[in-house]
């Protein structure tokens, strides 16, 4: 009976057997992967949902900025938040004017800063024109932030 049959048909047989046992092998890690729950690569568990009425870290409104100017000179007002910055509008002259930064501004962001660049004003030597920084801050919702421009080596914020 080995006689009628080729050799090669047993190597062939294994071969096809390897493939498959490879390609099932795959196929069920895919599927393993697929349906496991997703948490983040630190391992933790995520934050429970937040109660009715209470809306945690959650930014459900916009936050109120009041930026009080004591400058002769135009600012163009800015937030940084997660190395994205984002145009908030423009003072002009010695004034005070309310803004509102967008909610989207907090998604995932740990604090923010905020940029006032002067409109026209004199440019350094990197080609950067002059502006005040608030630093980092921390903010959480319903809070709102009063900002005071008083000179270009510092200016004063207020978290109520």
């Amino acid at each position: 009976l080995k006689l009628l049959v080729p050799f090669w048909t047993d190597t062939l047989m294994r071969h096809a057997l390897h493939r498959w046992a490879r390609f099932s092998t795959l196929l069920i890690l895919i599927l393993i992967s697929a349906c496991a729950k997703r948490y983040p690569v630190t391992g933790s568990v995520p934050a429970p949902a937040p109660r009715e009425g209470d809306t945690g870290n959650v930014f459900v409104h916009d936050v109120q900025l009041l930026v009080e100017s004591r400058y002769s000179s135009d600012f163009v007002v800015y937030v940084l938040s997660g190395g994205v910055r984002t145009r908030l509008g423009s003072t002009t002259g010695p004034s005070r004017r309310k803004f509102a930064i967008p909610k989207r501004v907090f998604d995932g962001a740990t604090q923010i800063r905020l940029i006032a660049e002067m409109i026209g004003g004199p440019v350094n030597g990197s080609g950067e024109r002059t502006s005040i920084s608030s630093g980092g801050l921390v903010i959480r919702p319903r809070q709102r932030i009063e900002w005071v421009l008083e000179s270009v080596s510092g200016s004063a914020v207020r978290i109520f």
